[in-house]
């Protein structure tokens, strides 16, 4: 498998949103995990997320991408604590570089709903949620410098992410089953 991901992870490198290279990944841990247990042998499913979820912190609107960590995610219980590590992680690197990616935040999304991640999801919404309140705070004391003008259109943008990822993750909770 790893020689697999690294040919996926340079060819969504090379060509972003590369949607045949991440299918071709899923059909390898498919065919790996027919095989042999998820964390032994050629699939070692926690360095495989490590290293994508690497990846995608590296490549932020690659929707593929997110897509394929939330599939490795969803493949194995004995991930849970890697996962929720790799969520959080994720949450606070796009909450602290004010991403918002249309692709993190639909993972975001679809990983907080999901009945995976119950022990964690409160955590990670009430940090939401304290963050809209200190951005609305900022974008509410802003200028009329161009500069911050752009600023303020950026912090306006991440508030949407944020208000649709509370409303889609308190509107689905639970709903979306993850152990496919």
């Amino acid at each position: 498998m790893d020689h697999e991901l690294q040919v996926v992870l340079r060819a969504g490198t090379q060509h972003p949103k590369n949607y045949p290279a991440w299918d071709y990944a899923r059909t390898v841990v498919n065919i790996l995990k027919a095989n042999e247990p998820l964390e032994q042998g050629d699939l070692n499913l926690s360095k495989v997320l490590l290293r994508t979820h690497s990846w995608c912190l590296s490549h932020p609107t690659d929707t593929s991408g997110w897509s394929f960590l939330w599939f490795l995610l969803s493949q194995s219980s004995n991930t849970l604590d890697v996962g929720a590590q790799l969520v959080q992680k994720t949450l606070d690197t796009s909450l602290s570089f004010r991403w918002s990616s249309e692709a993190v935040w639909s993972f975001l999304r679809v990983t907080l709903a999901s009945e995976k991640y119950l022990s964690c999801r409160q955590n990670m919404v009430e940090r939401l949620e304290a963050c809209m309140i200190d951005l609305q705070k900022s974008n509410a004391i802003s200028t009329n410098s161009a500069e911050l003008s752009v600023a303020a259109e950026s912090i306006k943008l991440l508030l949407v992410r944020i208000e649709q990822a509370l409303h889609w993750i308190r509107k689905n909770k639970v709903c979306i089953n993850s152990t496919s």
